[in-house]
This record gives C-alpha cells, structure tokens and sequence, in this order.
C-alpha cells in the first residue's frame, strides 16, 4: 500500500511539472492564477507575503469585498470555484555536503501537495500532504485548516497546524514560508529542550484571530504536539502585532512590531505533563520593495521533571535581512539573504551563534534556485564547528 502511495505522489508531481513548463514564463500558482495576479502581488519574493498578501490570508484567501462569481455558486452559500486551487510544491537539492559528513545528490528531496481556497461563501480551507526523502517518500498529512471567516477583524479557525500558523507576518513562519535551507533557530533549536515543544511543529488546535486600524491578534487554544488525537496537555497561545507605515524621504515602508506567546503542558493528559512557555518579541520591516528585515527573541522554560520546580530556561534570537534585484519586467531576480541566530542549551550554559547566507536567483515568479552556506560562528567549548552548503531548487506551481 505503501509502494502505491509513493507512486501516486510521485505521478501527481510529474503530471503537474509538465503543465506547468508548457505554460508561460511567468506561469503563477493557483491564487494568482484565480485572481489574474502576478505572484509579485502578494510576495516580496516567494514565498514572503507582502502587505496586500497578509491581508489576502487573513480574510481567508478573499479581495477585499470581493463578489462570488454567480457561476461558483452550486447552492444558497455553497462555492466550488471555477478553478480548483490545487498547487504543488517540488524541492531538490543538486548538492548537500555537511562538514564531516559525505556529499549528498538529494534530486528530489520533497514534494508537497495542497489545496487551499473557499468552499462556502465565508468558510475556507487549507491542507498539505507531503512527501520527504527522509520518511522514503511516504506521504502524510501535513496540516489542514478549517477558516470561518466572519469579517477582517473576527474569524475561527480549527485544524492541525503549527501554533501560529494563522499569523500573516513572516517572523514566525518557518514551514513553507522562509527562504532557506535551514529552519529559523528560535523556532527550531527548542525541541532539544525538556518538553520538547517548538513553535513550527504541528498541532490540534482552535483559535481566534483578526485585523482591524494596523492591530492583529490571535487567541488559540492547543493540544500536546505529540498526540495527534488531541488528549494530551492543554497549551493556550496569544499574539498581538500593531502595523503602520512610515515614510523616510520618497521611499514607505511598513513595519509591524509585535509580541507572542504559548504557555502549557507536554507529554501528559488534561493538566498533566511538563509545563513550558515560550514567549517572545518580533519585528517586521520592508523598506520600499527591496528590503526586508525580520527580528525574533524567544523566552523558553520547561520543567525539568514532574513536580520538582526546577526549570530549564533558555534564550534564542535572530535577525534576517534580504533585499531584491529587479529584472527589466520588474520580477525578483536575484535575492541575497544573511541571518545572524544566537541560541542557548543546557539551561544557558551552553552558547551557540549561526551564521547563514543565502543567494536565490528566480527563473520566474515562481521557480528559483539557491546557494546556500551554514556554519556555526561560536560553539560551547568542547564543540566542534560545523558548516553546511547546499545547492537547491524550489518550484510552486
């Protein structure tokens, strides 16, 4: 059953690769092409949402008062869009070599498949199944998300999911979001810690969220990452982000300063288990349509046993900048990108500072390839340094 999997994610991709490549150069992903966008209209540069991008995924992938098509509608409020909003997403690395380790050809390192869009006249969906070389190309779910969407300042969203997955800014959106290779460490580095919980893994949830005058926040109610059945520990997340939009001399900007948190319990039931917080301030800036400046510093404490008290407390951080080069039909062409993270384990003790630098160079709207180098610029003592470059392809269609 397995084998058959495999070998429908893998003929699914291929059939949608050479759609996609018989299409034109600036073939655009299932939004733009709903909407006849241009990908640029929602990404600074794929995948980062631009303003007019977040406001689109916060009133749940709808224009602003946008009218149903009398075509799309099958029954009172019932939508099935004209176009089936199904994308794919193919990764492969050409070339992977970690200090120490061998060189790695991973061609086709993943694929995910998704679907998101609206089936009703205020309800939308979101799901992904995917498919690594890591798990032999066993596909699984991924996520998937139920919106109600009320209005722009009101909506219920319920699923499995990363815990802040409805947030539009990009501070916080390490899975199919970032840029690089490698995952942002704040929201990554954390799962070596006692309850083992980091912000980009998946879990049962319901929340509220919503934007009005600049102001977005979100309220959400967890389960333990860890049980997919939603019986394990309860954790609560809250996030607030005020956005406004100077002007320095000709050139906008917009610039969103906010704060986050989650506090709970792992590995148990109900009010069992390990408690943890993780909690947080963040900053967002794009300066004109070039640059973009993106800050985290995380909080984390865990209980390091079951009613001992003794907590294990750990601080992470970092900063992300990249700016974009225009080509003659004003498209992203080339995208340098440094991140700079600093990180603790072992209760503090331990100190680790990353460096990563990124340059992706954009065939079209959406198909880009990157060059990519890693490495660690301090290390606790008794730690060997590592480094990692990695030559990648990423194609959404």
């Amino acid at each position: 059953m397995k084998t058959i999997w495999k070998l429908t994610i893998v003929g699914l991709a291929g059939i949608f690769a050479l759609a996609s490549l018989t299409q034109t150069a600036q073939a655009i992903p299932p939004f733009a092409k709903k909407h006849s966008l241009s990908c640029t209209d929602c990404h600074t540069a794929f995948p980062t949402l631009n303003d007019f991008g977040r406001d689109y995924k916060v009133r749940g992938y709808r224009l602003e008062d946008e009218d149903i098509p009398k075509e799309e509608i099958i029954a009172d409020d019932l939508v099935l869009e004209k176009s089936f909003p199904l994308g794919v997403l193919v990764k492969g690395y050409a070339y992977d070599k970690r200090k120490d380790n061998d060189a790695k050809t991973r061609g086709l390192h993943e694929v995910e498949i998704f679907f998101g869009g609206n089936i009703y006249k205020n309800i939308s969906i979101w799901a992904e199944i995917e498919a690594e070389d890591e798990n032999d190309f066993s596909p699984g779910l991924e996520m998937g998300v139920l919106g109600f969407h009320f209005s722009p300042y009101f909506n219920v969203s319920i699923g499995h999911a990363p815990y802040f997955w409805n947030d539009p800014y990009d501070t916080l959106a390490d899975w199919g979001r970032r840029m690089t290779r490698a995952h942002k460490a704040p929201l990554d580095v954390t799962r070596s810690y006692s309850s083992g919980v980091r912000l980009r893994s998946a879990n049962q949830f319901i929340s509220l969220y919503g934007k009005a005058h600049g102001l977005y926040y979100s309220v959400g109610y967890h389960r333990d990452l860890s049980d997919p059945e939603g019986e394990g520990g309860e954790d609560i997340s809250g996030r607030a982000a005020f956005e406004f939009k100077p002007k320095f001399g000709n050139t906008e900007a917009n610039i969103s300063i906010g704060g986050f948190g989650v506090f709970g319990k792992q590995g148990g039931r109900g009010d069992e288990g390990l408690d943890f917080n993780r909690y947080g301030l963040d900053l967002q800036a794009e300066i004109g349509d070039f640059f973009s400046l993106f800050f985290v510093y995380l909080f984390a404490n865990d209980e390091l046993a079951l009613a001992t008290g003794v907590d294990e407390k750990n601080n992470s951080l970092y900063g992300e900048l990249f700016w974009v080069f225009y080509n003659k039909a004003q498209s992203p062409s080339f995208v340098p990108l440094v991140r700079v993270e600093n990180y603790e384990r072992d209760d503090g003790a331990s100190d680790y500072t990353d460096l990563t630098l990124n340059l992706s160079y954009f065939l079209t709207q959406n198909v880009k390839l990157s060059l990519e180098y890693w490495t660690n610029l301090s290390v606790p003592t008794g730690i060997t340094k590592s480094n990692r470059i990695t030559g990648f392809f990423t194609l959404l269609f």
